[in-house]
């Protein structure tokens, strides 16, 4: 996240949640990362839980294609494919779905050094897995009906 955030700045948290670091506990080192919360407070649901719950509409549909053109070009590293679970909509002040948020599984998957592979190879991984989210939308939409 580190090399990330110096290469990209505040353009990566358009759609990927702040990560802060580790921080001791009780049961040992955690995770520090930003809560997605809506306008109102309350914690985003997942898109999973927004689809099965008000359906995936146009506005749920925009911000996937937000994200998505937004995976597509800067094609950050992510381990697997999109969990309907590991992404959040966040709603405004109506309600409404404004922004979708990645909060899991940020980085790289290989045990080879990503400054060795070619960009090409991040943005033909990031069109499968915006092909796969896809998907996955349309099998949990097709399953609701």
């Amino acid at each position: 996240m580190k090399e990330l955030d110096s290469k990209l700045g505040n353009f990566l948290y358009k759609h990927v949640n702040h990560c802060y670091g580790f921080e001791e506990t009780d049961l040992g080192a955690g995770l520090v990362c930003e809560l997605i919360t809506d306008a109102d407070g309350q914690i985003s649901s997942s898109l999973r839980n927004h689809i099965e719950h008000f359906g995936y509409d146009n506005a749920c549909q925009a911000i996937v294609d937000d994200f998505s053109q937004f995976w597509l070009e800067v094609a950050i590293p992510y381990r697997g494919n999109f969990r309907l679970e590991n992404l959040v909509v966040q709603k405004d002040r109506n309600g409404e779905p404004w922004r979708l948020v990645v909060i899991d599984d940020i980085g790289y998957s290989s045990s080879v050094p990503a400054w060795l592979l070619p960009r090409r190879h991040f943005m033909r991984k990031a069109e499968m897995k915006v092909d796969v989210l896809y998907q996955r939308i349309q099998a949990l939409v097709s399953e609701l009906v």
